[in-house]
């Protein structure tokens, strides 16, 4: 969290998950606690207000491993839909907007999924570039390359065995 507050040029990560404390609402029976996404909302706001230029960049998998149907990926899929976008005013996107309506939030934070093509035979196939990386480059010069998703399963620090 020390690194976010002090890049000073941009943060780059790849994650298998995006999945943080702005999913969740005062209501919400569960709760995810992790503050990334707080975190990285507080270090765009000090960009946008002091006028730097400064850039996040996520990379993270079109949809989790496995069958879209499961219900085990259809709950990733939902929570981690809430955290960026799907909660409203308190989403990652929701409170930046709220904080910041008349700028181009595009010029200081996207969201990535990575898609490959080629030839199969005679068939054109596709799919997405599963991303399973667990990595934060900050400016070019910290790095953590580690076995941790951006969820609470894995930054509780007492479940993930990866």
């Amino acid at each position: 969290l020390r690194l976010i507050q002090e890049a000073k040029h941009y943060i780059y990560i790849e994650s298998q998950f995006f999945i943080s404390s702005t999913a969740t609402s005062e209501v919400s029976a569960s709760q995810v606690n992790n503050e990334i996404a707080v975190y990285l909302i507080e270090r765009i706001t000090k960009a946008i207000i002091n006028n730097e230029k400064f850039r996040v960049i996520i990379i993270i998998p079109l949809h989790p491993e496995g069958n879209c149907l499961d219900s085990t990926t259809q709950a990733v899929l939902y929570w981690q839909q809430r955290t960026i976008v799907g909660n409203g005013d308190r989403s990652f996107f929701g409170i930046l907007r709220n904080r910041h309506p008349n700028i181009d939030l595009s010029q200081y934070v996207c969201f990535y999924s990575l898609y490959q093509h080629g030839r199969l035979g005679n068939m054109w196939v596709s799919d997405q570039v599963y991303v399973h990386t667990k990595l934060i480059i900050i400016d070019d010069k910290e790095m953590i390359i580690g076995s941790q998703n951006i969820n609470d399963r894995s930054m509780r620090g007492t479940r993930d065995s990866e």
